[in-house]
């Protein structure tokens, strides 16, 4: 991922630690699961609720993930979804 990123100099997509500290060490920019939901969400391909109830599931099957961001977004795409 991180050579085809490089290439194309396009986005990496990584939650992976060394992956991500490649990437930043070479310019290549990269971002994680929750800016990825963000986007989806802001670019109305994913309402804030499914976002919200697939995040939810992806914390209980064990991904890592930043817990307390992760709890901020879930309650403002629950709660306050944001304006598109």
């Amino acid at each position: 991922m991180y050579i085809l990123a490089r290439r194309h100099r396009s986005l990496l997509i990584s939650g992976d630690g060394p992956l991500r500290e490649l990437a930043d060490s070479h310019k290549v920019e990269y971002h994680g699961t929750l800016w990825l939901l963000e986007e989806m969400i802001h670019r109305e391909l994913l309402p804030p609720q499914e976002a919200a109830r697939a995040l939810r599931t992806m914390l209980a099957n064990k991904r890592w993930l930043p817990r307390a961001e992760s709890e901020r977004l879930i309650k403002k795409w629950e709660i306050n979804p944001p304006d598109l």
